[in-house]
């Protein structure tokens, strides 16, 4: 008996006869793959108990409306492997109200379930997932979100509620860039591998305009009271944000890769309850548990600050922010710095505060005895390595 099948209708129209009967000949069918062209999802005669992967690339008139889609999973106790691509239209509505769906449906026992993988609005996406219980096999979602306009935010917090309460496990690492990612796990006291226990990617999520106010309800709805370990690739945070993560009680991790803007607020909360002021009562110092800090692509030395924590370039500010960290005993255990063009006086004035300094070497050298010497000049890496990329 087949149990694999792949029907592809790239012209469909209205017009053509929905494969039915092909998928009714099938019945212990354990793999099915539609593109372009859906069924008649209200035929009460389809039979997908026996399946254990589901994929479906369909165009906005072709697809199961929500509560059809859930009517097939609730037959797939054994489904592993879910994958919908909804192709939505940039016209299309991203509101719960165009999902006719009464809320006191029953949710869906996928205890087979390993992977799923979602190409649709937000609102959709989160719906989706709020019906489905996920169980310990679980190790993968993936989201690519299509909305062209700004979302609702409800459907935000609908799904970092889901990724807090459905899945097992605490979220130990956070990764934010052009797609969100999650690392869960039990273990809270360990740094997350590649490979954690389980991990959410959500793709578009930071990359478009429309989705700030979104990403933001997204972020501060998760509860991140364990998190170890924060990388931010390629996007800006606002200040509150930045505010929020220096409030975290267990994150000792701090990355920061493709800064490519002048915002500095980072820094800013870095400062943040380390220097006294006359008459104020003093705040608590964010990031209390850092120990780790990486910075790359990012040219400090070449960003002016003039606000209320001084002048100059912003690497002077980092500077005096760790100079102030140390005093206030919040000193790091260490301290990466990657294609920064940083100059190797400020190297060695950071070394003076933190032990272990890697720096890549990137940028000129302007110390009194290597002074116009550039990193490409020496013989051998290790050469270099041994004047410039130890800590003391």
């Amino acid at each position: 008996m087949m149990e694999k099948l792949t029907l592809r209708f790239p012209q469909a129209s209205d017009h053509t006869e929905p494969p039915d009967k092909i998928v009714l000949m099938t019945p212990r069918l354990r793999h099915l793959k539609l593109e372009g062209y859906g069924m008649s999802w209200s035929s009460e005669r389809m039979d997908f108990r026996n399946l254990r992967s589901l994929e479906m690339s369909l165009t906005e008139k072709m697809r199961p409306s929500m509560p059809q889609l859930l009517a097939i999973l609730r037959q797939t106790s054994r489904l592993e492997n879910l994958k919908v691509i909804y192709l939505s239209q940039k016209t299309g509505q991203h509101g719960l109200e165009s999902l006719p769906l009464s809320r006191d449906v029953d949710s869906i026992n996928l205890g087979h379930l390993q992977q799923i993988d979602l190409s649709d609005d937000l609102a959709k996406c989160a719906l989706l997932l709020s019906h489905i219980i996920f169980s310990k096999n679980a190790h993968t979602i993936t989201l690519c979100i299509q909305d062209h306009q700004s979302p609702p935010i409800l459907p935000a917090q609908t799904l970092a509620t889901k990724i807090d309460d459905g899945i097992m496990g605490s979220i130990v690492k956070l990764q934010l860039g052009s797609e969100i990612r999650c690392w869960k796990s039990t273990d809270t006291r360990q740094m997350p591998s590649h490979d954690a226990p389980f991990t959410i990617e959500i793709s578009t999520f930071l990359t478009s305009v429309s989705m700030v106010g979104a990403r933001n309800s997204f972020c501060r709805s998760l509860r991140l009271h364990h998190l170890l370990s924060l990388v931010v690739m390629g996007t800006t945070l606002e200040l509150d944000t930045w505010l929020m993560f220096g409030d975290l009680p267990c994150l000792e991790d701090v990355r920061v890769h493709s800064n490519y803007t002048n915002d500095i607020s980072l820094l800013k909360v870095f400062h943040r309850g380390l220097a006294n002021t006359p008459g104020v009562l003093p705040l608590r110092p964010a990031f209390a548990a850092l120990r780790r800090l990486t910075i790359a692509e990012w040219y400090l030395d070449e960003i002016e600050t003039d606000s209320e924590l001084g002048t100059g370039s912003a690497m002077r500010l980092l500077i005096s922010c760790l100079e102030l960290r140390k005093s206030n005993q919040l000193p790091l255990d260490s301290l990466r710095l990657e294609d920064c063009g940083v100059n190797g006086n400020d190297v060695d004035r950071l070394r003076e505060i933190i032990k272990d300094v890697y720096w890549d070497g990137s940028g000129y050298i302007d110390n009194d005895e290597d002074e116009g010497t550039d990193c490409g000049s020496y013989e051998t890496d290790e050469d270099m390595w041994s004047l410039h990329y130890r800590g003391n």
